[in-house]
């Protein structure tokens, strides 16, 4: 009995510890867990979506698909461009001599040179938006967020005007049985004021600057080569300078006024070539006694009037600019002769011009004064007695 009592207290004090031990932990409360953080992954990007890196294509078509992203510029030459809807450009888009057609997003600027261009209504450009020498066809809804800037460059290619004008043109069926003939006297008569216009330019010019008139044609005419390579060089390389400021944005008042002051060389440089076609058809029909005034006057009217041709007339425009207007280049402005850099110091190669004056009539002679009677004759024959 000793030995069940002994064991049976042991068992009891052995769970009164137990229970003891255990009290206390339930009693306390909890710590809660530290929580796991997960990371976020980034929104997982397809890179047969993504097209990295600028992209220049020249004479080919491109496509930018739906869903497609295009990180960098988009520079097309003499190709076709199309962004389609949900299309991204993360750049700038430049298209030289061809179209473009624009339904998704670019967030730089576009500048279209020389190109027909369509706006979808799904288009949103972010950054500005150049137009030289192009038709642009922007659809309600169309959002363009900076300036939208148009600039008309004479004697660069021009994109092909809207399809209802040609339309519109070609049948007359909106100005009825004779509208034929009203586009012609229409034509005529724009054309009459083009005439007019230009011929006032040039005689103002003459009677300005008659002496810078004459130098610089006195150059056209004994330097015609160097003159007319100067002035065709000058024609075609300023629009083109100028063209690269009009894309810098910040640049497009310096564009302007370069612009401006190139537009007004180009008519100079014609009226010098017109007071030279007036010089030498006076001098063909025999009337040398006409003035440069009015030389400049004929050689005026008969420029404008060749240059109404349908293709002549450009191309006679053309070379009396440029022969003008390189002659004008090589004498400054009409200020200083023309001294080629093969001839030596001190050698002038075209004398300078002064102004013209009309001739003034000599003053009339002095009638012969009769000799003296009274005097004897300076000498005589001496008789053969003598």
């Amino acid at each position: 009995m000793k030995i069940v009592t002994k064991i049976s207290t042991g068992l009891t004090a052995g769970l009164l510890l137990a229970l003891m031990a255990i009290l206390p932990a339930s009693a306390q409360t909890p710590t809660p867990p530290t929580p796991v953080i997960i990371p976020t992954p980034a929104p997982f990007e397809d890179d047969r979506r993504i097209l990295r890196g600028d992209r220049t294509i020249s004479g080919e078509n491109f496509t930018l698909r739906s869903g497609e992203t295009l990180r960098g510029d988009l520079t097309v030459f003499g190709g076709d461009v199309m962004l389609e809807a949900n299309s991204r450009v993360e750049g700038n888009v430049n298209i030289f001599g061809g179209s473009v057609v624009i339904a998704g997003i670019v967030t730089g600027d576009v500048s279209v040179v020389g190109s027909d261009a369509q706006i979808l209504p799904t288009a949103k450009i972010q950054g500005d938006m150049v137009r030289v020498n192009s038709t642009v066809n922007r659809a309600a809804g169309a959002v363009v967020g900076g300036r939208e800037t148009t600039m008309d460059v004479p004697f660069l290619p021009r994109a092909t005007e809207p399809d209802r004008v040609v339309v519109s043109y070609r049948t007359g069926e909106e100005r009825g049985p004779f509208g034929w003939f009203v586009s012609l006297m229409a034509n005529a008569f724009i054309a009459l004021i083009g005439v007019i216009l230009i011929t006032l330019f040039t005689l103002a010019l003459v009677a300005l600057l008659p002496s810078n008139v004459a130098q610089a044609a006195s150059t056209a005419t004994n330097y015609w080569l160097m003159s007319g390579a100067v002035g065709a060089l000058t024609i075609v390389a300023v629009p083109i300078v100028a063209l690269i400021l009009a894309v810098t944005i910040c640049l497009i008042p310096i564009a302007l006024v370069l612009l401006l002051i190139y537009g007004v060389a180009i008519l100079a440089g014609w009226a010098i070539s017109a007071r030279i076609v007036g010089e030498r058809v006076m001098r063909a029909l025999n009337r040398g006694d006409w003035t440069p005034l009015g030389q400049a006057l004929a050689g005026a009217v008969l420029l404008a009037l060749l240059g109404t041709a349908p293709i002549i007339g450009s191309i006679v425009g053309f070379i009396a600019a440029a022969l003008g207007l390189g002659a004008l280049i090589l004498t400054r402005a009409g200020t200083q002769p023309y001294v080629p850099q093969s001839m030596p110091a001190g050698v002038s190669a075209a004398p300078s011009v002064a102004p013209s004056v009309a001739p003034q009539p000599a003053p009339p002679e002095a009638p012969p004064s009769t000799p003296d009677r009274t005097e004897p004759p300076a000498s005589q024959d001496k008789s053969p007695s003598e």
